[in-house]
């Protein structure tokens, strides 16, 4: 399923609320940073958070703690083996490491959580019919049928020093991501590495990015290359390899619960919008962190949501 859905900005609300409480999170030292010297201490650090974005990730957190127990009273409660299942999705997608990286593996267990309630909600209240299914399946249908296929971090730059300068870099041990961030740039924008899937099978890309990915192994990376359209390059680039899967021939049937999950999560987004903000404004409320109280009525009454978009949190 594609799932980077979810799991970014709104995870980071585990950590958010935590500010100001003196609880150790893992993966973050007392010291967050020094600048010349300097410390930002993970005091300073969490204290920004929570009263920059608190009242956001807090919204989103209460929302999914009734999400959860709607589905609890409509009698199809979140199960760990349904969780385990979203997971095993992101790990075959190619997404759950990164994931883990910016946020922790708790984090995304409690996302996969609210997702799932979303799914067994929309399954029991708007039942998937067989044509839908069927649409479903065959949009989705790239990841389940495939060729041989590499997923490889691209680091690239238009000038060709600058992406030898990162291969001397790599050649002196440092880390991928680390150089990327450096010397590279993503001309989609966001962060300075793509991931993509490169197909082995399948014409699409560049000859020479296919065969150079044919050749890694995880783990390991390219010479600098270079695309652009016929007689002229535009870009040069790195690839380093970080998963690689073999032929897959998924039928419907074997991907069942998986496109079900998909239509549902759309259906919800769809359908049961005014259902959850009837559910959030008769919401029992407490909230015990005083620069927080006014989340109860911002969770309550939210603003109406626009036109071709959802509710706040996804």
């Amino acid at each position: 399923m594609r799932r980077t859905l979810v799991v970014a900005a709104a995870l980071a609300a585990t950590v958010v609320v935590l500010s100001g409480c003196g609880v150790k999170v893992k993966g973050v030292p007392s010291t967050v940073a020094t600048v010349d010297g300097k410390s930002i201490s993970s005091e300073e650090y969490f204290d920004t958070l929570h009263r920059r974005y608190g009242k956001d990730m807090l919204t989103g957190l209460m929302q999914n703690a009734l999400l959860e127990k709607w589905a609890e009273d409509e009698k199809v409660p979140v199960t760990d083996k349904q969780v385990a299942a979203q997971i095993e999705i992101l790990k075959r997608n190619g997404v759950y490491k990164d994931q883990v990286k910016q946020v922790g593996e708790e984090a995304i267990n409690r996302e996969m959580r609210a997702v799932q309630a979303r799914i067994n909600l929309s399954k029991k209240l708007d039942p998937i019919g067989k044509e839908e299914l069927e649409k479903a399946y065959e949009n989705m249908k790239p990841g389940f049928v495939h060729g041989p296929r590499v997923q490889v971090e691209v680091l690239v730059n238009p000038d060709e020093t600058k992406v030898k300068d990162a291969k001397s870099a790599l050649d002196d041990g440092r880390d991928f991501e680390e150089v990327a961030a450096e010397f590279g740039t993503n001309p989609m924008g966001g962060s300075s590495t793509i991931k993509i899937w490169v197909d082995l099978d399948k014409p699409g890309l560049p000859k020479n990015i296919v065969d150079a990915a044919k050749k890694l192994e995880v783990g390991k990376y390219t010479d600098v290359l270079g695309i652009g359209p016929k007689g002229k390059t535009t870009q040069y680039l790195i690839m380093k390899a970080v998963d690689k899967q073999g032929k897959a021939n998924l039928k419907l049937a074997d991907v069942k619960d998986e496109v079900e999950s998909s239509v549902a999560v759309s259906k919800f987004q769809q359908n049961l919008t005014d259902k959850l903000r009837d559910k959030m404004k008769d919401a029992k409320i407490s909230v015990n962190v005083d620069s927080l109280k006014d989340v109860k009525y911002r969770f309550m009454f939210p603003p109406e949501p626009q036109m071709g978009m959802g509710m706040g949190q996804p």
